[in-house]
């Protein structure tokens, strides 16, 4: 244990000396770059979620993301476009569409403070593993102990 600690001491003596005054003058911290600005999903910036430009889908069920939280006006505005509002967000700034077409798409990502079309992933349960492995269902290759056998019913869970 001693030989683990004795390293990483010197390791932060190290770092504690080489960065002595590295902040000098500096005030305030820098801004913080908004993440519909930096994000993977929107590489060319254009406001649409690169997989839907990629897409030859005719409609997609999307996420309309906004710079603040979405307000009557902005309902309004997808309201115009024909877009049904499925689910607003408040927490993190989003409407919830669903089978919007394609066509819409550019529209609405052009209305004031959306900052980007995503699209929804898709769902899809896969449990030929889940299902035995839990001793859902019968099989041979798991623990013979099923979930109710170690004493789990469900009972009391919401």
């Amino acid at each position: 244990m001693t030989r683990c600690l004795i390293p990483l001491m010197l390791i932060v003596v190290i770092l504690a000396v080489s960065t002595n005054g590295a902040n000098e003058g500096v005030t305030e911290r820098p801004e913080k770059v908004p993440w519909w600005e930096t994000t993977s999903m929107d590489l060319d910036r254009d406001g649409i979620h690169d997989a839907i430009e990629r897409a030859d889908g005719r409609w997609f069920d999307i996420f309309i993301d906004y710079d603040h939280d979405p307000d009557e006006a902005d309902l309004a505005r997808l309201e115009a476009l024909g877009v049904e509002v499925y689910y607003v967000d408040h927490g993190i700034d989003l409407v919830t569409s669903y089978r919007v077409p394609r066509e819409v798409i550019d529209d609405i990502a052009r209305l004031p403070h959306v900052v980007l079309v995503e699209e929804q992933g898709w769902l899809v349960a896969c449990l030929d593993t889940a299902a035995p492995a839990v001793k859902a269902r019968k099989s041979d290759e798991y623990s013979p102990r099923t979930a109710w056998e170690l004493g789990y019913t469900g009972e009391n869970v919401d």
